[in-house]
């Protein structure tokens, strides 16, 4: 389609346009034509990242758990009564989110906690992602003693994707007494949803608890916030990055940032461009590993308080019998509809996204036959005024016109 407006625009450029006009709508149509290609790769790129997590959610058991990580954008001091003068020259309060998919043992249903760590102030580098996760991962093997592997899960923000922190996973993994199976980056702006919507009611809580006359001027404020007014499946921690143990050495790996893939075996990496395209390459530690990371240490101000886990059950609805008012799922090429906007949320975040080529909609399969009756459409123009009658001639009408035409000609 596309070459056929470029051939079309260089045809007709004697009779509608200059040639420098035709030179502008040829430049156009190029760079339209690019970021329509690039558009189609994103696209693509993100529903192949997003198999990583479906596969994963499909194999979780009550031995394993899928880790979503993300920093929130930086949280600006709050006093209950403030000047204008007060709002200039605040201070950020760094958080980072942590939602951590688990099995439950009895019910076999799908459980999501937040894990919130709040930091004063901290440099949001590989090493402070680090030293979080190691206490992450800590804290949730306390609550949960049976989980032994664990998958992570991130976007590809300068602080996750890079050489220093995967060079490391495998030693966190070993001093918390989990295997870390596998970091699976996901493509910008798709991918850490489960993070991004739990940071609302996170956020309104936070407000909330200000509009009651309290200040947050610092992390415990915030953690304070969060207990007194409690948002399901989600707590929070105050704590210190010891920048001192910084220890890490490692030579970088060649092309880094085309691999979007690790995963950590006991010997070396096994990275891919993509996920689950051919057999990976393979790269040793002592290849790039020149001195560990030893034990973080991040400090514990105020630890994690007691939570209720979030439990995922879905309500779906059958797509032909949908009822008006049904939402769909936004995941392009989902085909599941719901009741609620809840179950909606419950399904992005824990659930199976089905293919539409598979499971249709019926919105789909309506839009398909409303746009094949107009692709019919064949205009013939007449000069006489008498054939005005056969102007228009449909596939779909040429049926029914049959017998009319046949009683004027009087058969």
């Amino acid at each position: 389609m596309i070459s056929n407006i470029e051939e079309t625009i260089q045809k007709n450029s004697n009779k509608f346009f200059s040639g420098e006009q035709r030179d502008d709508l040829l430049y156009d149509l190029r760079r339209a034509k690019e970021n329509i290609f690039k558009w189609k790769c994103h696209v693509l790129r993100s529903c192949n990242q997003e198999t990583a997590k479906q596969n994963v959610l499909l194999s979780l058991d009550k031995n394993s758990a899928l880790v979503v990580i993300d920093w929130a954008m930086k949280f600006l001091q709050l006093k209950h009564r403030e000047k204008q003068s007060d709002w200039y020259g605040k201070r950020g309060i760094s958080w980072h989110v942590s939602s951590v998919v688990t099995k439950n043992d009895e019910t076999a249903k799908i459980e999501v906690s937040t894990y919130t760590h709040i930091i004063d102030s901290c440099t949001q580098d590989w090493f402070a992602v680090a030293s979080i996760l190691e206490n992450l991962l800590k804290n949730v093997c306390e609550r949960h003693p049976r989980i032994k592997n664990v998958y992570i899960r991130s976007d590809e923000a300068g602080c996750y994707h890079n050489n220093l922190l995967i060079a490391s996973l495998k030693d966190i993994g070993n001093r918390v007494g989990v295997k870390i199976i596998s970091y699976d980056y996901s493509e910008p702006q798709h991918g850490k949803d489960i993070c991004d919507r739990i940071l609302c009611p996170m956020k309104l809580a936070i407000r909330t608890y200000s509009n009651e006359g309290h200040d947050i001027l610092s992390a415990k404020d915030m953690r304070k916030a969060l207990l007194e007014h409690p948002v399901s499946g989600v707590t929070a921690s105050v704590n210190k990055i010891n920048v001192s143990k910084m220890s890490a050495e490692v030579k970088p790996i060649k092309y880094f940032n085309v691999f979007h893939n690790f995963e950590i075996e006991d010997q070396g990496l096994r990275v891919r461009k993509a996920y689950g395209i051919g057999r990976g390459k393979f790269i040793t530690f002592s290849d790039i590993i020149v001195k560990k990371q030893e034990q973080t240490d991040i400090q514990e101000d105020d630890g994690f308080f007691e939570f209720d886990m979030r439990t995922m059950k879905e309500d779906k609805q059958i797509a032909a019998e949908a009822e008006p008012d049904a939402i769909e799922c936004t995941v392009p090429g989902c085909g599941e509809v719901f009741k609620s906007f809840r179950n909606l949320e419950i399904h992005l975040s824990a659930g199976k996204h089905t293919n539409t080529l598979e499971n249709e909609t019926l919105y789909d399969s309506l839009r398909k036959k409303w746009s094949e009756k107009f692709q019919t459409i064949d205009i013939v123009h007449k000069g006489k005024q008498s054939d005005a009658s056969e102007t228009f001639v449909t596939s779909i009408t040429q049926v029914t016109a049959r017998p009319q035409r046949a009683k004027w000609a009087g058969l």
